[in-house]
């Protein structure tokens, strides 16, 4: 009994050390993870420290810096499972969704995409821009199931694209079983992960898609301004990439202007010099999170949110993330007040140093692995006294 006291008291202390360790969560309650979450120290002193370098040092570190390319895809493709000729980093996931409707669009004639009605908009407004339909499936109280994409796959649909995790509800989708039905119809899937990457493991070979975008600011903890990519080579391979530039090609550095030898896997799409600060960013927060262990960080977090939801459920307050089920479970908790407006609550727990999102008229809290009870409690006082 005592030695069990001991090891839950041990992994309360490490969660009080981790926490520490981000700054974000000094003297105020963070619960806007789902927007952007917090820089962890190490991430935020090697971002730091690239900046310096290139301040101090320029172009005598330019082996460095595309160093940094090859080390930083290492990373990333063992963080996701995929190979690293299959990922590539660009700067958000409109761009990324642009890409890949310019790509499907040029190898085919199918011109619809099935998407959920609670999807986020860089998932969709891109493939409205180059001509697809886009048909919405509705959830079941903000439920969805591989069989609702099924009614509707017919033989003009060239994807389905979807969110790992609802940014409005935190429902948690059944990705594997929706790749499964679309796999029988041939139709790719394509997987918007922002909200699903550093809250919640994400394995690509297990999973199947033949897409993945990533935007690292959010739960990830890297920083704004850039996204992971990921095309499955089996896809890639009789479609033409979108675009090229003088780091496309497959010996950059002889700096030739005749037509080039083009790399044929995603790296094509680093086209120039990159944004190096973010990549070493993204890097560390990477290696963070696996020194943690990501099932670990998972676990973490669907317990703090459980518990908030169960604190919830006590106030005069209706909550819409599903969770009938533990699949459906993430970090994210969306809630309405019968009478009041959620972006004055909003402001009105801003005064108390509680920070959370409203989104569509509802208040969402996104709780992290470095928040914890008190942060909860410190939500949950606000609410109270409101």
């Amino acid at each position: 009994m005592m030695l069990l006291a001991r090891r839950q008291s041990r992994r309360l202390m490490d969660w009080n050390i981790i926490r520490q360790q981000f700054p974000i969560t000094q003297n105020q309650t963070y619960l806007m993870n789902a927007a952007v979450s917090g820089m962890h120290e190490r991430t935020l002193k090697v971002a730091n420290e690239m900046l310096m370098k290139i301040a101090m040092k320029g172009a005598i570190a330019d082996e460095d810096y595309f160093n940094l390319i090859v080390s930083s895809k290492d990373i990333a493709a063992q963080f996701v499972n995929a190979g690293p000729a299959e990922v590539v980093f660009t700067s958000n996931t409109s761009h990324n969704m642009n890409l890949l409707a310019m790509m499907l669009k040029d190898s085919g004639s199918k011109r619809k995409i099935l998407v959920p009605d609670d999807e986020f908009p860089s998932s969709v407004i891109p493939w409205h821009h180059h001509g697809f339909e886009v048909i919405k499936i509705q959830s079941q109280k903000h439920v969805y199931s591989a069989y609702q994409f099924e009614e509707h796959i017919t033989d003009d649909v060239a994807a389905i694209v979807i969110s790992g995790i609802q940014y409005g509800t935190g429902f948690k989708m059944p990705i594997k079983e929706i790749v499964y039905i679309a796999n029988k119809y041939s139709v790719p899937v394509i997987l918007n992960a922002t909200q699903q990457l550093g809250q919640s493991s994400v394995d690509l070979k297990e999973l199947g898609v033949a897409a993945m975008s990533c935007s690292c600011h959010k739960w990830l903890g890297a920083g704004i301004g850039m996204a992971l990519l990921y095309v499955n080579e089996n896809f890639s391979k009789d479609k033409k990439w979108p675009f090229a530039g003088w780091v496309s090609v497959e010996e950059p550095w002889t700096l030739s202007i005749d037509k080039p030898q083009v790399r044929r896997d995603a790296g094509v799409l680093g086209t120039g010099s990159a944004p190096f600060i973010n990549m070493a960013a993204i890097q560390e927060a990477m290696k963070v999170q696996m020194e943690i262990g990501k099932d670990r960080i998972e676990q973490r977090i669907c317990e703090l949110s459980q518990k908030l939801y169960q604190e919830l459920t006590t106030l005069n307050y209706k909550v819409f993330t599903p969770r009938e089920s533990k699949t459906f479970y993430s970090g994210i908790i969306s809630f309405a007040h019968p009478e009041k407006e959620a972006i004055e609550i909003a402001s009105l727990l801003k005064e108390q140093k509680v920070f959370i999102n409203h989104r569509k008229g509802r208040m969402r809290a996104s709780i992290h692995f470095y928040n914890n009870e008190d942060d909860i409690q410190a939500l949950i006082s606000g609410l109270r006294s409101l």
